[in-house]
């Protein structure tokens, strides 16, 4: 490319130099020649543009590849992320499940607990209730039982003094049938 624009510059200044000398047939010669080299240039320019575009189409074409490629991979990577997400929500959703259950149990436990509390509280306290009041009418009993005994052992006292105060009556009511006066 280089020589064929050295050819027409030089080509250029034989035709000027031709035309200032009056020699028109020799500069139109040397015209055409320069107008040979010129379509020699063109041709030399068309090539290197066909060239030039071949490898501009490759490396576009080799562009367009991997951008696809990159783009296979993204949307491979974007699956993989939803199914991550995916799957960590599905477990979040069991774990959460799981929590809530468990915290359920938890508080049917404490309720039953509760429940049972307040059921040994009553019983307790019923409990308490009926001891006092067996106490009470033990006490009572024993009250009774105690004035009975002594109402008993006042009896027996009064049964002994009557029946020595018999004996002595039959003892000297005897002795009094046998003596006569």
């Amino acid at each position: 490319m280089d020589t064929a624009l050295s050819a027409m510059v030089t080509q250029t200044r034989i035709v000027f130099s031709e035309y200032a000398a009056g020699r028109f047939d020799s500069a139109s010669r040397h015209m055409a020649e320069m107008d040979r080299e010129y379509a020699t240039l063109n041709a030399t320019f068309r090539n290197l543009q066909t060239d030039i575009t071949k490898i501009q189409q490759e490396r576009f074409d080799r562009e367009i590849g991997g951008a696809t490629a990159l783009r296979r991979l993204q949307h491979l990577i974007s699956l993989g992320v939803v199914l991550m997400v995916l799957g960590m929500s599905y477990y979040g959703f069991r774990l959460s499940r799981g929590i809530a259950e468990s915290i359920k149990e938890k508080d049917r436990d404490l309720r039953a607990i509760e429940t049972s509390e307040e059921r040994y509280r009553i019983l307790s306290e019923e409990l308490d209730q009926r001891v006092q009041e067996r106490t009470a009418q033990l006490e009572e009993t024993n009250s009774a039982l105690t004035e009975s005994e002594v109402v008993a052992m006042r009896a027996r006292e009064a049964a002994e003094t009557a029946n020595r105060a018999k004996s002595e009556f039959l003892a000297n009511m005897s002795h009094e049938i046998r003596t006569p006066m």
